[in-house]
């Protein structure tokens, strides 16, 4: 009795044994196709990255040549060029005798001239339409004082 109770041992552990080889089998199956899909993916997106680099680079080279393109200065009005030819001229003569009251004058309408050229405002104060931030009305007063006392005593 003994030899038939091992003989169904050792078949109940053959039977065992296949069942483990079965499933060890059907999960490196899995596995294996698992790797595969992996894989593919892999490729696949290693295949849209390159395609997207070379679409960057496509685009930075497009967009060099159109930096390129809006570098070039837009041609000077004739009253532009008028102006920094008269400007240059009264420049120099600054730099070696003091100008005259008609030159200072020239000066002012030339400067005025191509601000306005330019599509920029001719007094130097348009920016502000109210006082500037943090003053404070004692401040304020004092200032006014001041440029009273100032206009005053010039009289």
């Amino acid at each position: 009795m003994s030899r038939t109770k091992t003989k169904d041992d050792s078949s109940n552990k053959g039977i065992t044994q296949l069942q483990k080889d079965f499933i060890d089998n059907a999960k490196t199956k899995k596995l294996e196709e698992t790797i595969v899909k992996l894989n593919e993916t892999i490729d696949k997106l290693i295949k849209q990255l390159e395609n997207k680099e070379s679409e960057i680079l496509s685009l930075q080279k497009e967009s060099n040549q159109n930096n390129q393109i809006t570098n070039f200065a837009a041609p000077l009005a004739d009253e532009e060029l008028i102006s920094n030819a008269q400007l240059d001229r009264l420049k120099h003569a600054a730099m070696n005798r003091e100008l005259s009251l008609e030159e200072v004058k020239k000066f002012d309408l030339l400067v005025k001239n191509k601000r306005l050229a330019q599509g920029e405002t001719t007094t130097i104060f348009a920016d502000y339409k109210s006082l500037p931030p943090g003053i404070q009305k004692p401040e304020l007063i004092r200032i006014a004082s001041k440029k009273v006392v100032e206009d005053n005593s010039g009289e």
